[in-house]
């Protein structure tokens, strides 16, 4: 159950059931019952065939011990190779889930207070709901103890993604499969209150608003995917227009 508890997320709810299944519990204790029955009386049988006068004599001792426990050295052979598997199994799957754990997943999610937010019951016009996104924002970043506040459309690790086929302008052609990318629409301060440092570049800021040039932020798989690897600073890209944007460009 504990296993279960931390494979589930908000979204993506792992369900294992736990419930005790009588049959299983029935066949695997007949199996205990014969396999103690059974190994415990070959044992006594084979024992009732050694002559007690010739299991007084040395020769006799010799011959009887390598009859009896011939086929008891195999046995705990076998469990002994048996429980080295399993034990082999279990460091491994304790370090894969201790190295899941403890990945870098790029931002500290430890000190981090995720809300969802929905507006739609308001019923706002869509030039109010920013406005109103964003005092909610500031409220949540005026709150004693609160270091820094933002707003994204995707929260990460939660399961949920955007995704579209992105073009860099004057860039090497790749494949259009290649082309999709994972989105998101972010604040001011998302960066920081994630603790994400940026390689390069400046933060979006209040002056990146409608109306002003449209900006975004990429990670180094979007630079070695779409420039080898090369600065993408000031490079443009072409996202899908939609009635929101309608200019689909945006600068790196």
């Amino acid at each position: 159950s504990l296993l279960v508890r931390q494979l589930s997320t908000a979204t993506n709810n792992v369900h294992l059931e736990m419930a005790l299944d009588w049959r299983v519990l029935g066949f695997t204790a007949s199996i205990a019952i014969a396999t103690a029955v059974i190994f415990g009386t070959v044992p006594a049988l084979r024992a009732t065939r050694v002559d007690p006068h010739d299991a007084m004599k040395a020769q006799g001792r010799g011959i009887a011990g390598q009859h009896r426990f011939a086929l008891g050295n195999l046995l705990v052979i076998v469990q002994v190779a048996l429980s080295m598997v399993l034990l082999v199994g279990a460091g491994l799957f304790v370090r894969t889930f201790t190295s899941l754990a403890n990945l870098n997943l790029g931002f500290d999610r430890q000190p981090v207070l995720v809300a969802s937010i929905n507006i739609q019951p308001l019923q706002l016009e869509p030039d109010m709901r920013g406005d109103l996104l964003v005092r909610l924002r500031d409220a949540a970043a005026a709150t004693p103890g609160v270091a820094n506040a933002a707003l994204s459309v995707v929260t990460p690790i939660s399961g949920s993604t955007w995704s579209y086929r992105l073009e860099l302008l004057d860039g090497k052609p790749i494949e259009i499969a290649d082309k999709s990318v994972y989105v998101n629409l972010v604040s001011p301060e998302w960066f920081n209150t994630y603790g994400t440092k940026l390689l390069a570049g400046r933060d979006f800021t209040s002056a990146d608003k409608r109306g002003a040039p449209a900006v975004a932020i990429v990670n180094e798989a979007i630079a070695r995917k779409f420039t080898g690897g090369v600065n993408p600073m000031g490079r443009r890209v072409r996202e899908p227009a939609r009635p929101s944007a309608p200019n689909p460009e945006r600068e790196i």
